[in-house]
């Protein structure tokens, strides 16, 4: 039926749900921060609101922050607060018996996001069956703060609303409004922005309960809100705090907490569409490093680092091949505190900033003030161990969006302090720096260095003093470079092929001094300078071996650990085993053999996740011919079929020197068995120890496929680990016996504890 004959209220709604449709598309909220000029590459493509949204996760009632856990805890406190934090949408929030419901979160998690998909999917039709809301309306308090003192009745708030297609409701849509409460949704977003609401709390008997009656906003508000007017509508509330609306009778209380592990990845999915590569680069980018990966909890930041990321891919063009993402924190939050600062302060947020200011690291008029105010205040708390402020010591800037507000304290009966945090603990410890860095001299700073440096609270502080030193013209690196320990520990080694004296390692750092190693070699990375400081130092102290077991780095510390090493020529083993590297760990682990000197002959990657992707980072650099590794461990990576393809490939290439591998506790089966023995058949494989054991899925019919390369000429293998494989029956130990009696094989060592479908039959064949 064409829209002209439908009745006038029909038309109005209709009207209203197109204005919705059409004003809530695409928000400028979205539009990305790097804008490019006419004429000067492609044009930069907006998100829309469809496009990227992905569901909150929200705690029913309130949640229990404890700042007093040890720093790692508390970053994991923000996205994982709370139990049942399972996404929402719409109609898990109101319903016919909750319809007085209060959002309540922090600045920046995603409240007014919310709640205008929460108004499009009303208007889409998406949400809500059949015409459980006939009109709804969205009004933002922040757009009333120049005229709060002024008077007006319900008619007309909601003509003024976001989205409103007219500045007058018709008589016939508003009679059924007030006849009709119970199919009105009223969404009123950001009361902790109003300017007057502190009289929400305040008696409003002097104003009658009529939807014709002028009052102040907050009077209006007030009796909207606890059913004196529209008695029965649906009404929606967010707010960052509650103080102002503690006293009205809400029906159920939530917390948005933002986004959960799974909901950041599906976030970085929606921002990079189809394109697979950036997608995969920025997620493992994000989840390799805490720091960055905790601060995408709150939405608007993950944005954020979304956008600085795909910028930096968009830089190199094509297919992104070969492109590293920026892993120095301070080079990542100087970025990010900027545009979150130009997204949410009310100075900023509304006014266009062109490529070169968002590029800048100038702060604009006003921004540099405040970050002295924020960098004082963020010292003083790490070095008293406080993260929560009162509001003494925040007077001024308590309504910054880097403040978050608390739960008010009450020391004392009748007597309530209200309380703030920084957003994110690693705010706090990026203002700090940028504290010390401002008002210390050289001395100083050198003295600080020096005694913090061991203390956990100040460890990522320390970075970013780093970071923001390599901005000056001398970047003292010394101050990093001599707290370098120098105690090692010295051991005898064997190859297991080697039939000469066993080699003398002196291992670098001791167990007692790793944790101290590892936060230098951050702030040495941070800094940026010259690598012939740290080269010095290192080959003064005598390494030649480095043993960082253990250690929880991550692929991004493997980036501060490697540039390091990368050039102390006369390191010859490094264990990095039982951490997270991961494939973007193998990434920056490649840059150590990238020197015709380099002497790295044994590399441990036990435990370490390295999985398929990371193989074939690996198994590049095993073919370049400044690589000189003789033993690789890769026991225990979730290495796959997938992954030995990619490695047999590396082994039967002429500059590979891999003597000893070790792939037990792995997930190949006898696919890539098969790949594997066809590879040690070939005279450019100089294989002789191949480790095995703990692969469940190889079975008796990859066993014959080694044991048919076991009697190749080729073959150099003279020790083979089997052990722990529970799948290996008497058949498969047949064929191996078989193959030992050939004149071409070469095993002298056959390991085959533990496997438990191994009978005497198998045995005897054996015998």
């Amino acid at each position: 039926m064409p829209l002209v004959l439908l009745p006038l209220r029909v038309r109005s709604t209709e009207s209203i749900r197109d204005s919705i449709r059409q004003g809530t598309q695409q928000l400028s909220d979205l539009r990305s921060p790097f804008q490019a000029y006419p004429g000067e590459g492609e044009i930069t493509e907006h998100l829309t609101l469809d496009q990227i949204y992905t569901n909150l996760a929200l705690h029913p009632g309130r949640v229990t922050y404890n700042f007093t856990e040890d720093r790692q805890k508390q970053l994991k406190i923000y996205p994982r607060a709370g139990e049942n934090l399972q996404p929402k949408g719409p109609e898990d929030i109101v319903d016919a018996v909750n319809k007085k419901v209060l959002i309540v979160g922090r600045a920046g998690i995603g409240k007014t996001l919310f709640c205008t998909k929460f108004l499009r999917d009303w208007a889409s039709r998406r949400a809500f069956d059949g015409e459980t809301f006939a009109v709804a309306f969205f009004i933002k308090f922040r757009r009333f703060n120049s005229v709060f003192e002024k008077h007006l009745n319900l008619r007309e708030l909601l003509a003024q609303s976001e989205y409103s297609p007219t500045e007058r409701l018709d008589d016939e849509l508003w009679n059924y409004i007030v006849d009709n409460p119970d199919k009105i949704l009223l969404i009123f977003d950001g009361i902790d922005e109003f300017a007057d609401n502190t009289n929400i709390a305040k008696d409003n008997a002097g104003f009658r309960n009529t939807e014709e009656e002028e009052m102040p906003l907050s009077a209006l508000y007030e009796k909207v809100a606890s059913g004196k007017l529209l008695r029965g509508a649906t009404v929606l509330t967010t707010t960052r705090t509650v103080s102002s609306v503690a006293h009205l009778p809400f029906d159920r209380t939530f917390e948005i907490l933002g986004f959960t592990s799974e909901q950041v990845k599906e976030y970085v999915q929606k921002f990079t569409e189809d394109d697979e590569i950036a997608r995969e680069k920025i997620w493992q980018h994000i989840s390799s490093n805490i720091n960055i990966y905790s601060l995408c909890y709150i939405p608007v930041n993950c944005f954020i680092i979304c956008s600085c990321l795909l910028q930096v891919l968009k830089f190199y063009g094509g297919s992104l091949t070969g492109v590293g993402l920026p892993t120095k924190l301070t080079l990542i939050y100087k970025k990010a505190t900027k545009l979150f600062f130009y997204k949410h302060n009310k100075n900023f947020r509304d006014i266009p900033h062109s490529r070169e200011e968002t590029e800048s690291d100038d702060l604009p008029p006003g921004m540099e003030e405040e970050f002295k105010r924020l960098g004082e205040i963020a010292f003083n708390g790490i070095k008293k161990r406080r993260l929560i402020f009162g509001s003494n010591e925040v007077q001024g800037l308590g309504d910054s969006d880097l403040f978050h507000r608390l739960p008010d304290r009450q020391p004392l009966p009748l007597k309530h302090e209200t309380q703030f945090c920084f957003i994110h603990l690693t705010m706090q410890e990026f203002f700090a720096a940028k504290h010390v860095i401002d008002t210390m001299t050289d001395a100083e700073l050198r003295r600080f260095v020096s005694d913090h440096i061991n203390e956990g609270e100040w460890q990522v502080v320390m970075q970013f003093v780093a970071g923001l030193l390599g901005d000056r013209d001398e970047q003292l690196t010394e101050i990093f470079t001599d707290l370098l320990p120098v105690k090692t520990s010295e051991k005898e080694q064997w190859m297991p092929n080697d039939s000469d004296e066993p080699r003398t390692l002196t291992w670098w750092p001791t167990h007692d001094q790793k944790k101290l190693t590892l936060t230098l070699c951050k702030c040495i990375y941070e800094i940026n300078e010259s690598d012939l400081v740290v080269q010095s130092k290192l080959e003064q102290i005598g390494i030649n071996a480095v043993d960082l077991i253990h250690c929880d780095l991550a692929p991004v510390d493997c980036a501060a650990v490697v540039y390091v090493l990368k050039d102390v020529k006369q390191i010859s083993d490094i264990d990095f085993s039982e951490n997270n590297i991961g494939s973007l760990g193998c990434l920056e682990i490649r840059k150590l053999f990238g020197k015709s000197d380099c002497k790295l002959i044994n590399l441990n990657l036990d435990a370490s996740y390295i999985t398929d992707e990371g193989i074939r980072q690996l198994s590049g650099v095993l073919t370049n011919s400044n690589c000189k590794l003789s033993s690789l461990n890769l026991k225990a990576n979730r290495i796959t079929d997938e992954g030995i393809k990619h490695l047999s490939q590396a082994l039967t290439n002429s500059n590979c020197k891999l003597n000893d591998l070790y792939l037990g506790g792995n997930e190949i089966t006898d696919e890539g068995i098969k790949h594997l023995s066809e590879e040690l058949t070939n005279s450019n494989c100089k294989l002789s120890s191949l480790d095995l054991s703990a692969n469940n899925a190889i079975t008796d019919e990859g066993i014959k496929h080694l044991s048919k390369a076991l009697t190749n000429s080729n073959c150099k293998l003279s020790s083979l680990d089997l052990s722990y494989n529970n799948a290996i029956t008497d058949e498969g130990i047949k064929h191996l016996s078989k193959a030992l009696t050939n004149s071409n094989c070469k095993l002298s060592s056959l390991d085959l504890r533990y496997n438990n479908k191994i009978t005497d039959e198998g045995i005897n064949a054996l015998v």
